[in-house]
């Protein structure tokens, strides 16, 4: 069966066909992606992620997460404008809502690229990648899944 224009799109951000981020990126970043196979447009990536706070120890990231875009041409986007995730409060920066319950131990957070008018359009081998600098196995859970539609 083929797909039809705006078919819904979703896929999870992987490395080596993982979707948990809980990694130790600061000797050696880890880079988690997706690169679709057909045009799509992304329209908001859903995150779960635990409270950085939660690793122990300082509530910041020495190096951080990074955010970007690497176009089938070398091109990369930087997707936060040069700022990294260092803390709890680097998702507030970028991301429209945040569902932070306090009685549980993961929250989510999701940036939603159609509110401000600017979807992300992904063509066939473009890459949408978060890159962890950072060691954050002492988290139990941290993954990321793009939502949008095939064009």
């Amino acid at each position: 069966m083929s797909r039809t224009k705006d078919y819904p799109y979703h896929a999870y951000l992987l490395n080596s066909g993982s979707s948990n981020m809980n990694v130790n990126g600061s000797v050696t970043p880890v880079e988690f992606t997706h690169t679709p196979t057909e045009n799509v447009t992304i329209l908001r990536v859903i995150g779960q992620v635990q409270p950085i706070k939660m690793l122990g120890g300082s509530p910041v990231l020495t190096n951080g997460i990074a955010i970007d875009l690497v176009l089938q041409d070398g091109t990369v986007v930087d997707l936060t404008g040069g700022r990294r995730i260092y803390g709890d409060i680097g998702w507030l920066g970028l991301m429209h809502e945040v569902d932070y319950p306090m009685d549980i131990i993961d929250y989510v957070v999701r940036w939603d690229f159609s509110k401000p008018g600017t979807e992300i359009n992904l063509t066939a081998g473009d890459t949408f990648r978060i890159t962890i600098n950072d060691n954050l196995t002492g988290m139990t859970n941290m993954r990321f899944m793009l939502q949008g539609r095939v064009d």
